[in-house]
């Protein structure tokens, strides 16, 4: 199942992207391999990505509220303009993570230490 969810995302059709993240979070699937995917201005709300592979993810303009991306490797991601309001994030790793302009209120355990950031 976890294949076919990420071959559901990485097809890059919006429909089947929300209906893979659908999938992934009511069936508590960790450890997607989404290295890479295209998610510019999708709107994946409530996401459950816990331990997701999200390098160099493009996530522009993305709304990811209330998700849980503990764990979530995020190195070298395009988050511009993305929001992550109450998106709990911790241990997740935000190393040369592109930042600007983001909307990260209430967003839980979020370190940007290592991200590139206009703050």
């Amino acid at each position: 199942m976890k294949q076919k969810i990420e071959q559901l995302i990485k097809s890059g059709q919006q429909a089947n992207i929300t209906l893979g993240l659908e999938l992934a979070k009511s069936l508590q699937i960790t450890n997607l391999d989404l290295n890479g995917v295209n998610l510019k201005y999708k709107i994946i709300n409530d996401a459950y990505l816990v331990d997701a592979d999200l390098c160099h993810a493009i996530l522009e303009g993305a709304s990811i509220n209330n998700a849980n991306l503990t764990g979530a490797d995020l190195t070298g991601a395009d988050l511009w303009f993305a929001h992550l309001d109450g998106t709990e994030m911790k241990d997740a790793d935000l190393y040369g993570a592109q930042m600007a302009e983001c909307c990260y209120f209430e967003a839980k355990n979020i370190d940007t230490t290592n991200a590139i950031t206009d703050h």
